[in-house]
């Protein structure tokens, strides 16, 4: 009986034992979960300062994203006035170029006018030198036969006095 309590003993001991390791492994399990569940904990509290500062980020780009917007929107506005302006000035430079071709059609003809008029001048300088001779002729010719030389005077005068006035009337 002694032996039969030994065994018993024993066997409880051994399984007190094993108890007691299991209680062991139950032990450090449960730290290994604490250290586990702290280092979680941990990680929450970063998560969570994480969220507000890319909450605050998000607010703050929201904000940046409205004021980049208006600023947009004035920039646009901006160019479409300026759009306009150069299209009105374009048209304007359009409107000069005209004017500028207008006036250089009527210089060419004012100087085609002015050649014109010069070549008559020189004419009648001609033909005033041609009269001056014809006139200083009859001067010696009324000496000679004033009847004679009146007479063909006066038919030189009136053929030079027609000339002349066709020429004066190309001037006009």
């Amino acid at each position: 009986m002694f032996q039969q309590e030994c065994k018993n003993l024993t066997t409880k001991t051994a399984q007190q034992q094993q108890q007691l390791e299991e209680l062991r492994k139950q032990k450090e399990d449960l730290e290994d979960k604490r250290h586990e569940l702290e280092t979680n904990k941990f990680q929450q509290g970063v998560l969570e300062e994480r969220i507000r500062e890319l909450e605050h980020d998000l607010e703050k780009n929201g904000k940046e994203m409205e004021e980049s917007t208006r600023l947009s929107k004035e920039l646009q506005e901006r160019v479409d006035e300026l759009e306009h302006d150069l299209r009105r000035k374009t048209q304007e430079c359009c409107n000069m170029e005209l004017v500028n071709s207008e006036i250089e059609e009527k210089l060419e003809q004012v100087q085609e006018n002015f050649a014109v008029s010069k070549r008559q001048c020189q004419s009648l300088a001609s033909q005033k030198a041609q009269l001056q001779s014809v006139v200083e002729e009859l001067e010696v010719k009324v000496e000679e036969s004033p009847r004679q030389a009146t007479k063909k005077m006066l038919e030189q005068y009136e053929e030079l006095e027609h000339r002349l006035q066709e020429v004066t009337d190309g001037l006009y």
